[in-house]
């Protein structure tokens, strides 16, 4: 048998070629300054720290400024509030300083010859992996931990993070201090976010026929900020100070510390996050279980590239494990050159098929129909996903998809309920409503670095389509499952408009992406969901709601913003402004309600409540910042205007806004002993620049990256409403040298996988002979250098060893084995085990060092070096600073 990992020999790629050098025992070579929108600066080495050895471990190549197998450990990371430690420590050279977590050396640099140490610069401690789950009290004013690591929220009054997280956990006094600091106010909500198993559950209140109790001035809802006074027959409201009357069902008497005596039997008082059962005044329509509608494309192209058979086979399935004790209604609309509809009833043998020609004038001839109850049809359902492909053979003619008529069909079909469209598309839309041109080549543009205009909707048929849709309570899922170009763009305004989510699959014929599309097929289905929602936000006096963003839609210039569909995975962000200056130590209450029907037919308020405290101290204000939430609506602002005029402004806009508030930072808190050479990095905002870095090179906003139209609308669709444990994985992946796993990793202990340390995402981390693991969140990426182990692989993963080729989307458990003696149960676990508490699964890829393009899906995402003409970290860092510079020589 051949061994698939032998040496192979492979030319010279220009655009791999320095990391593929890298990972080769030769010495490094430092580069000439690379060109960004600010002034460049190459890190020289340090005349004081001594020359590495010239051996190589893991792989790594040696570096006269640091050690890199040091790099590994997060005890040699930057770490604020103290100093960082060295590498060099053991060898008894000093470190460079760290002064109080605040300011950040670089040795000896200034505007003719800077410096910088790579081993000090800052890095994430990737997920919390070290350590065991840490216990987060959701006390005011304090900063939660990263999205990503491991933590379980205790309700103290105060929402968790999952549900809301703000930029600043303190806010300005004035708007002129806010202005001052170049730090935004905003919120990102996600208001039905899964819980972990460790937490308890939203509680339900059903406060009878009183209704949920509201203030007669704001309408804002009782929470437990509320102050209540005249021994318990008033309540102050915490958003607008408002007197209000405690109605003689809820009266309850004080305690002497003016609590009311059944505070802990009153979630509403007590919890930041309660559901509220719904009064009929709330009830607009008849109420009932969420009803899925499938739209499934039969042309050619579906048809030929197994869209078809891969569908039929997966919704079977999965409808099939819905919960039996819940009711749910499906229908099924097939298009191609025209709409088939199908007739679906308990007393068939077989489903009727209906067809509609005329794709221009569209309607619903069986609306009473084509939703059916699933159990009762159970088996004519069956039939028709069985009998498909049989109706539709690869030998029929090619022809154009119907695919905005089919959507209007789908509009028309659930008008009167409301409910769910999952939509499949394999063609650009150049037949019946909604026809699209293509635009540029046969991926849309070559770049579209250079036209924004393919990032813009080029008809308003489906943003019209949309805002039809969304006030019916009708919300548009998208798969756009092609190698060539649809458009997404302009087709995803229906799904944008309407809360829906869009998923793209650009190789759709790998089995890895025929695994992705029936994993979030079945997230899709099985996630907490509901339909028919409005959600507004409310604040205390002093401030005001500047804007929201996100899948919704403005619903009739009304306070509320209208959510067709919402599930645990959408996040809507929210900014404020100043209208008042707040009086020092006021408490802020922020507070998201948001009224919906449930998946399975309940109508149901959900109150987030969270509270944040004024100052005028600048340290306060600094230190309560949250510099995931910060850089995440930085990079969405970016977004906005990349899209609005162009990659290159939306490129310098995030630029600008991550460089002002350290522009900000360094002229008012700076001390006189603060030098040139200091490049100042409050301990809050430490990992801003890194995260920044990772957006400027990635599908977002990375120029000359090659990113298609398509792709890139689809990771900023992505990007602005995931969670933010997603996004930030996305930014910043996991990156781990499977090789060199101890016992221990993959094990479990208090209920959570123990994970091998994360690397820092540099070429430098690669091992030649080593096994690596790359998460982004969305892909689990396993590279397998050129000098790798085949044993050592197969141990791994016995699955996969056998098909290299075409390999397993996911490794299986191997029944029956100990973890302590098999390696293979606790890879298994490690690559299930990060976010293994969702749900979530991700498709393996295995991608073997040589292969030029999927080389570069590897070194891509090793953000600290340098990509095409985007800097490495240091030089990045270095740049930063130099601007910052230039601008207070001014």
């Amino acid at each position: 048998m051949l061994n698939p990992f032998a040496r192979t020999t492979t030319t010279a790629r220009s655009h791999v070629q320095h990391p593929a050098a890298m990972l080769q025992p030769q010495q490094p070579i430092h580069s000439a300054p690379q060109s960004v929108p600010m002034m460049t600066v190459s890190p020289q080495q340090h005349p004081q720290h001594p020359q590495q050895p010239q051996h190589l471990q893991y792989g790594q190549v040696p570096a006269p400024q640091y050690d890199p197998q040091q790099q590994q450990r997060p005890g040699h990371q930057y770490q604020g509030g103290g100093v960082a430690a060295s590498p060099y420590a053991q060898q008894g050279v000093t470190a460079p300083p760290v002064y109080g977590g605040v300011v950040q050396q670089l040795q000896g640099m200034n505007l003719n010859e800077p410096k910088i140490d790579p081993a000090v610069m800052p890095r994430s401690s990737v997920s919390g992996s070290e350590n065991l789950i840490q216990q987060h009290n959701t006390e005011a004013n304090q900063v939660p931990p990263p999205p990503g690591s491991r933590f379980y929220v205790v309700d103290s009054g105060n929402c968790g993070p999952r549900f809301m997280r703000m930029s600043m956990y303190n806010v300005a006094a004035t708007a002129d201090l806010q202005r001052d600091i170049a730090l935004p106010l905003g919120v990102i909500i996600q208001p039905l976010a899964q819980t972990h198993p460790m937490e308890t559950k939203v509680p339900l209140v059903d406060m009878g026929p009183v209704g949920p109790l509201r203030c007669g001035r704001c309408r804002g809802y009782i929470n437990p900020f509320v102050t209540f006074l005249d021994n318990g027959k008033k309540y102050t409201c915490s958003l607008c100070s408002f007197a209000n009357d405690v109605p003689d069902e809820y009266f309850c008497h004080l305690d002497g510390y003016g609590r009311r005596t059944d505070l802990i039997s009153r979630p509403e008082l007590s919890k930041g996050s309660i559901d509220l059962v719904a009064s009929k005044e709330y009830i607009w329509r008849e109420v009932q279980p969420l009803p899925i509608l499938f739209v499934i494309d039969v042309s050619f192209v579906a048809i030929s590239s197994g869209l078809l058979e891969t569908c039929a086979q997966s919704i079977k399935a999965l409808l099939e494990s819905l919960p039996p004790e819940e009711t749910t209604r499906v229908g099924f609309i097939t298009y191609d050159a025209a709409v088939q509809f199908y007739y679906l009833t308990p007393s068939l043998q077989r489903p009727q098929m209906y067809v509609m020609t005329d794709v221009t004038d569209v309607f619903v001839p069986l609306e009473e129909t084509v939703l059916v109850d699933y159990r009762s049809c159970r088996s004519v359902i069956h039939e028709l996903l069985d009998s498909l492909v049989r109706l539709f053979p690869a030998s029929a003619a090619a022809s154009a998809p119907v695919v905005g008529s089919a959507l209007e069909v789908a509009f028309h079909t659930l008008e009167s309920t409301g409910g769910k469209v999952i939509a499949f598309i394999s063609s650009l839309a150049q037949t019946g409503n909604g026809i699209l041109k293509p635009r540029g080549g046969p991926k849309g543009a070559a770049d579209g670095d250079k036209d924004s205009s393919v990032l813009r909707p080029q008809i308003p048929f489906y943003s019209e389509l949309g805002s039809r849709c969304a006030p019916k309570g009708v919300g548009v899922h998208l798969f756009a499952l092609s190698d060539a170009y649809v458009d997404l763009a302009t087709i995803s305004e229906v799904a944008r408009l309407t809360g829906g989510q869009v998923y793209q699959y650009d190789n759709f014929t790998s089995r890895a992406e025929r695994y992705r599309l029936h994993c979030d097929l079945h997230r899709n289905l099985s996630r907490e969901q509901g339909y028919d929602a409005v959600i507004r936000v409310r604040c205390s006096q002093g401030i005001s709601v500047k804007g929201y963003s996100g899948n919704l839609y403005d619903n009739n210039n009304k306070p509320e913003m209208g959510l067709a569909v919402i599930d645990c995975d959408k996040t809507i962000t929210v900014t404020f402004q100043h209208e008042e200056k707040l009086p020092e130590n006021k408490v802020v209450v922020i507070q998201t309600a948001m009224l919906y029907t449930t998946s399975y037919g309940q109508r149901r308020i959900r109150i987030h409540t969270l509270s944040v405290s004024a100052t005028s101290n600048l340290p306060s204000l600094i230190k309560s910042v949250d510099v995931y939430t910060l850089v995440h609506l930085y990079i969405r602002n970016a977004i906005t205007e990349a899209v609005k005029s162009s990659l290159q402004l939306g490129c310098s806009a995030l630029l600008a806004e991550i460089t002002a508030p350290l522009l900000a930072y360094r002229k008012m808190c700076s001390g006189p002993q603060t030098g040139a050479g200091q490049l100042i990095l409050p301990d809050s905002l430490k990992l801003m620049p890194l995260l920044a870095l990772a957006a400027l090179k990635s599908q977002l906003l990375g120029v000359g990256m090659g990113v298609t139209p398509d792709t890139r609308i689809f990771r900023m669709l992505q990007f602005k409403s995931s969670p933010l444990y997603k996004t930030s994985n996305y930014l910043l992946p996991y990156l781990v040298a499977l090789h060199a796993l101890t016992p221990e990793h993959g094990t479990e202990t208090v209920g959570e996988v123990v994970l091998p340390p994360g690397l820092p995402l540099g070429v430098a981390s690669l091992s030649q002979a080593g096994i690596h693991l790359i998460s982004d969140g969305y892909d689990n990426i396993i590279f397998v250098a050129r000098a790798a182990s085949f044993e050592l692989f197969t141990a791994l993963f016995p699955t996969l060893a056998s098909d290299l080729t075409n390999p397993a989307p996911v490794p299986v458990v191997p029944e029956g084995e100990d973890e302590a003696t098999n390696p293979s149960v606790r890879m298994c676990k490690i690559l299930r085990g990060q976010y293994g508490w969702t749900g979530e699964q991700q498709p393996v890829h295995i991608i073997q060092q040589g292969d030029r393009a999927a080389d570069y899906c590897v070194f891509k995402r090793l953000i600290e070096d340098k990509v095409q003409n985007h800097p490495n970290y240091t030089d990045f860092l270095c740049s930063l600073h130099h601007h910052i510079q230039s601008k207070i020589s001014g």
